[in-house]
C-alpha cells in the first residue's frame, strides 16, 4: 500500500487509517464512559495541519467521525505572536473545533511564551485569550505550565520560564484569569450564527496530496486563502462536512475549495441549494472526481454545468498572465473592480467557456484571452459564483467577496482587518460585540446599534470611558458595576493590541 503509484487505493486506504482512528477513540471512550460520573465529560485535544503553526483541516484524522465518541469538542490552536499575530488561525481553529459537535468547544493547548520568536507582545496573551471566546471556545488552557528542562520541547516556552519564576507572560495570564472570573458569565456559552459556511471534506484533501494542484498551492492553501479574505472583510464564517446537507440551508453563502471528491448525493445538495435561494462559491478543481477518485466523463465540473452557466475542458498553470475587464457590479455591464495586477493568476487556471453565466473576469494573455477566468450564473432563485483560477491579488479577492456578500445581503461592517470584529449570543441570551485591534498603531471604532454596556477593555479596562459616562441600568448584580454605557455613534478608540466587549442591553 505505501509503495502504490495508485491514486486511487492510496487515498482509499488513508482514509481506512484515518477510521482506525476514530475507532480507536471510540473505543477509548467507551471504555472511561464505563467509569465516568454524570458530572463528568469527555474530550480529545484536536489539532490541525501543521506549518510550524496551526494552519488547515488536519490531513490523518476525519474528526467529524472522530468527535463523535466525544462529549466536548477540543483542541490545539497555535500561532505565530508578536508582530505577525494576526488572529486568522484563531478563527480558522475555532469555526473546525466548532463544527465537530455543532456547539462550543475547549482550547485544550494554545501558547503561552511559545515557540522561538513568538514571545507575545505587552497585551497580546490578553488580546488572543478573548479572541478564543469570541470564536464560542469555552476554556483556553496553555501549553504548558513552565518551561520544561529536558527534550525536544525544552524551547517550547510556558508560561513560567525556566527559572519558575514570575514573569510579564504569568502576569498577564493571572489578569486573564481575573477577568474570566469577573465576567465569564457574560462571556461563556456563545452561539454564532454566521451568514457564511465552509463545505469540508478530507477526501478531496487526500486527493488532492495524490493529484496535486501544484506544490506551492495545496487544498489547505485554497481554503484558507478564502477563509482569510472573508476573516479581513469582518464576515464570519462556519465549517461543515459533506454531512451537513441538512444545515446547508441557513446559509446565505455556501463555499466549496478545491471540493475535488463529490459524491452525487452532495453535487445534488448543492444544485438544489442555489435553485432554492442560496448563493454558492466554487473554487477550481471542484466536482472532479467521485469518491474512489475517479474522474467523472461528462462535462466538468461535474453534474453543476447548469448550475455554473459554463464549462471547462482545457486548464493549464498561470504563467505571466493577469485578470481583465473584472466585473464585479450586480446586474449592469459597468466594470466595478480595476484590473488586477500582471501576473497574479498563478500555479492553476482553468479556461471557463460560460453558457448562460455572466464572466466576471477574463484572462489578460495574448493567447488565453478568450476564455473567462471568473463567472456567475443565476440559477433558480440563487447565484452560482465559480472562480477558475487562484490569483494573488487579495484586494481584489476581497473586493469580490465584498460584491458577493452585498448580493447575497450579508450585513458587513465598515471595519475591516486590523480591526476585526466578532459576535455571538451569550448564555444570557445576550448579544455580545467583540472589537479587536491587530495591530500596533491605535485605531477607532464607531458602534452602531441599541444601547450597550462596555463590559472591558484590554488595555483601559472597562472603567476607562470618561468619570461622567452614564453607567448602565441593568438589573442589580447582573453586571459588574463599572461597566459604562455605549450608544449609536459612540467613537471607541483601540490601542494598539487592543479590543472591546460590548453586550447589548435588552
Amino acid at each position: 500500500m505505501r509503495g502504490t503509484i495508485n491514486g486511487s487505493l492510496g487515498a482509499e486506504y488513508q482514509k481506512f487509517q484515518r477510521k482506525l482512528a476514530a475507532d480507536f477513540l471510540a473505543w477509548q471512550s467507551a471504555i472511561v464512559s464505563e467509569y465516568a460520573r454524570p458530572d463528568q465529560f469527555i474530550t480529545q485535544n484536536f489539532d490541525y495541519e501543521w506549518r510550524n503553526y496551526s494552519y488547515g483541516l488536519q490531513p490523518d484524522i476525519n474528526q467529524w467521525d472522530a468527535s463523535r465518541s466525544l462529549t466536548v469538542a477540543g483542541c490545539d490552536i497555535y500561532h505565530p505572536s508578536a508582530q505577525d499575530l494576526t488572529g486568522r488561525e484563531i478563527a480558522m481553529g475555532g469555526a473546525i473545533a466548532r463544527s465537530l459537535k455543532k456547539d462550543n468547544y475547549l482550547v485544550l493547548e494554545t501558547e503561552a511564551q511559545g515557540n522561538h520568536g513568538w514571545l507575545p507582545y505587552p497585551n497580546q496573551l490578553y488580546l488572543q485569550a478573548f479572541s478564543h471566546l469570541a470564536s464560542g471556545a469555552n476554556s483556553v488552557m496553555y501549553w504548558h505550565w513552565h518551561s520544561i528542562h529536558n527534550a525536544i520541547e525544552s524551547y517550547w516556552k510556558g508560561v513560567l520560564s525556566h527559572n519558575l519564576q514570575e514573569n510579564a507572560t504569568y502576569r498577564e495570564a493571572c489578569r486573564i484569569g481575573a477577568d474570566f472570573c469577573k465576567y465569564g458569565s457574560h462571556l461563556a456559552n456563545l452561539r454564532k450564527s454566521c451568514p457564511v459556511a465552509f463545505v469540508l471534506n478530507n477526501e478531496a484533501l487526500t486527493a488532492l496530496q495524490w493529484f496535486p494542484i501544484h506544490e506551492s498551492l495545496t487544498y489547505n492553501d485554497v481554503f484558507r486563502w478564502l477563509f482569510d479574505a472573508f476573516y479581513e472583510i469582518n464576515v464570519e464564517c462556519d465549517i461543515l462536512s459533506e454531512n451537513d446537507i441538512d444545515l446547508f440551508s441557513q446559509y446565505e453563502i455556501l463555499v466549496t475549495p478545491a471540493l475535488y471528491s463529490v459524491s452525487d448525493t452532495l453535487v445534488s445538495a448543492l444544485d438544489a441549494y442555489v435553485r432554492n435561494g442560496g448563493h454558492l462559491i466554487s473554487t477550481f478543481r471542484t466536482a472532479f472526481a467521485d469518491k474512489m477518485l475517479k474522474i467523472y466523463h461528462d462535462d466538468q465540473p461535474h453534474g453543476l454545468t447548469e448550475v455554473f452557466g459554463m464549462t471547462y475542458d482545457q486548464f493549464t498553470n498561470g504563467v505571466n498572465v493577469g485578470l481583465k475587464d473584472c466585473r464585479f457590479s450586480f446586474g449592469d455591464d459597468r466594470a466595478d473592480a480595476e484590473s488586477a495586477a500582471p501576473n497574479t493568476v498563478r500555479y492553476w487556471m482553468e479556461l471557463l467557456r460560460p453558457a448562460t453565466a455572466r464572466t466576471l473576469a477574463s484572462y489578460d494573455h495574448s493567447q488565453w484571452g478568450q476564455y473567462a477566468a471568473l463567472t456567475q450564473n443565476q440559477y433558480g432563485k440563487g447565484s452560482a459564483t465559480y472562480l477558475g483560477c487562484y490569483f494573488e491579488d487579495k484586494a481584489l479577492l476581497r473586493q469580490l467577496l465584498c460584491s458577493l456578500c452585498g448580493q447575497a445581503q450579508i450585513e458587513m461592517p465598515k471595519e475591516t482587518y486590523p480591526l476585526i470584529v466578532r459576535k455571538g449570543v451569550n448564555g444570557l441570551d445576550r448579544k455580545i460585540l467583540y472589537y479587536f485591534n491587530y495591530s500596533d498603531t491605535p485605531r477607532t471604532v464607531t458602534y452602531h446599534g441599541k444601547p450597550a454596556v462596555l463590559l472591558l477593555r484590554g488595555k483601559n479596562g472597562a472603567g476607562s470611558a470618561a468619570a461622567d459616562a452614564p453607567r448602565a441600568k441593568v438589573p442589580s448584580g447582573s453586571l459588574p458595576p463599572d461597566c459604562p454605557t455605549v450608544t449609536e455613534g459612540e467613537v471607541l478608540t483601540l490601542q494598539d493590541w487592543d479590543l472591546a466587549v460590548l453586550e447589548i442591553l435588552p
